[in-house]
């Protein structure tokens, strides 16, 4: 176990750690720059909201874009969720629109930098666009039918948008599921202290520059193996919720006319590895459907 984590946690960041070396900035303060970065842009969204500058928070996200583009594309989805619920919470009059457009923006932006790879590690927070999108931009989404749409094209092209952006993201997910992730882990807190000294002092602190960079390494380390272990976590939990989702209400709405069997087989078949919940779904429309001569 203990030689496959280190080499599935070295894999995760290896191209990133390989950059920190090339340039001669440690991994720990690069992520401490980003981390005061974030936590500075989070205030300007907060103070914004509080104000009610709506023209405000469309210029922060414009410069999100770019002064993450490259940098780090799970911060800047949350910070685009952020400025989504100050819009949705901290404001009298709400925008679905607006929220629906900014929504959209950010999640073509997340797809156009990550090349279609999404890191793990931004998948809860890409997900949670799509979330802020599909709420803002169709009133039925939480709820089991469309049942203001009296257009069968447009319903059609609705739940279609719902089906594959949903069923779309689960898949993202269990692709980058690692099949070896236990629950039941023992992390340490902090990495091992070089011999003599107590745990969770830091590297100034030792003197010797050798024992001191080893040291350095190990909490590098400690830190990858306890990032990897909190994302594969998350994942299972946003599995689990959009699971839910993908049970029932997808079925729901597909068993509304018009009926379109085909399509979501088809959907399903290409984005759902669990066949055993492909049919499951595709029987609960059935049954949906024969509920209206039952009763």
């Amino acid at each position: 176990m203990g030689k496959s984590l280190k080499k599935r946690t070295a894999l995760y960041s290896c191209g990133l750690l390989l950059l920190f070396v090339a340039i001669g900035i440690p991994a720990s303060e690069d992520r401490e720059a980003k981390q005061r970065a974030y936590g500075e842009d989070f205030m300007k969204i907060e103070e914004a909201g509080k104000q009610e500058d709506r023209s405000s928070l469309i210029n922060i996200s414009k410069q999100l874009e770019t002064r993450w583009r490259g940098e780090d594309i799970g911060k800047y989805a949350r910070l685009m969720n952020k400025i989504l619920a100050v819009l949705r919470n901290d404001f009298k009059e709400v925008n679905r629109a607006e929220i629906a457009r900014l929504a959209n923006e950010a999640i073509r932006s997340v797809d156009r930098q990550s090349g279609g790879k999404i890191p793990p590690d931004a998948l809860p927070a890409y997900w949670q666009l799509q979330d802020w999108y599909l709420s803002a931009q169709y009133r039925f989404y939480y709820y089991e039918r469309g049942i203001e749409s009296h257009d069968d094209s447009l319903w059609r092209e609705q739940r279609l948008d719902v089906a594959s952006r949903t069923v779309g993201t689960l898949e993202r997910i269990e692709k980058v599921m690692d099949p070896n992730w236990k629950k039941d882990v023992a992390l340490r807190l902090q990495a091992e202290p070089p011999k003599g000294m107590s745990s969770g002092i830091g590297p100034e602190a030792v003197k010797d520059p050798n024992v001191r960079a080893e040291y350095e390494k190990r909490i590098e380390e400690n830190t990858r193996k306890n990032e990897w272990w909190k994302v594969q976590r998350d994942l299972r939990d946003l599995q689990g919720r959009l699971l839910k989702k993908v049970r029932s209400a997808i079925p729901a709405m597909y068993s509304r006319p018009p009926y379109d069997d085909e399509q979501l087989a088809q959907l399903l078949t290409e984005h759902m590895k669990d066949a055993a919940i492909r049919n499951e779904m595709l029987a609960a429309i059935q049954h949906r459907k024969t509920e209206p001569a039952q009763n």
